[in-house]
C-alpha cells in the first residue's frame, strides 16, 4: 500500500527524523501496523468485537486500521465489495438448510486457527448444504 500523505508531512505523521527524497515512493507494511502491541490489545489474536466501539475510523487518517487502503487511494469498490458479499452470504443462509456431515457435532469442531499470509483455520470447515423447504 502507498502512503497517502503529501512527502512534506510523512516524516511529521511517522515520527520520522530522516527526511525522504522527493518522488520516493513509500511502501507502508500494513500487515505489521495492524499487529502491533502498541496500537491494539492483544494484537496477535483474532478479536473483531474490538472495532464495535472503536474510535478509529478507516475512513480517515488512521494508520491503525487500513484493510482497504486509506485516502485519496482508499479502495473505490469498497461499499460495492461490501454489498456483494451481504448479498451471496444473504442468499445462501436464505435459500440453504446447513448441517455437519457424518452427523459430526458442533462441540468437537476445532476452531482454532492457522497463520500464514492469511489467517485460516487449521481444520476446514464442512458443511452440508439442504436445499431450503418453505413448505
Amino acid at each position: 500500500m502507498l502512503l497517502l500523505w503529501s512527502q512534506d508531512k510523512i516524516p511529521q505523521l511517522l515520527n520520522w527524523k530522516a527526511m525522504i527524497p522527493p518522488k520516493t515512493i513509500v511502501l507502508v507494511n500494513t500487515w505489521a501496523i495492524q499487529r502491533d502491541p502498541k496500537l491494539w490489545d492483544k494484537a496477535e489474536e483474532f478479536i473483531p468485537d474490538r472495532f464495535l466501539n472503536s474510535q478509529v475510523d478507516f475512513r480517515g487518517q488512521h494508520i491503525q486500521y487500513t484493510p482497504f487502503g486509506a485516502g485519496r487511494r482508499r479502495c473505490p469498490g469498497i461499499k460495492f465489495a461490501v454489498a456483494g458479499a451481504e448479498y451471496v452470504l444473504a442468499n445462501l443462509l436464505y435459500w440453504f438448510d446447513w448441517k455437519l456431515p457424518d452427523l459430526r457435532r458442533c462441540e468437537d469442531l476445532d476452531m482454532s486457527d492457522y497463520y500464514a499470509i492469511i489467517i485460516r483455520k487449521k481444520v476446514p470447515l464442512h458443511l452440508v448444504p439442504m436445499l431450503h423447504s418453505f413448505s
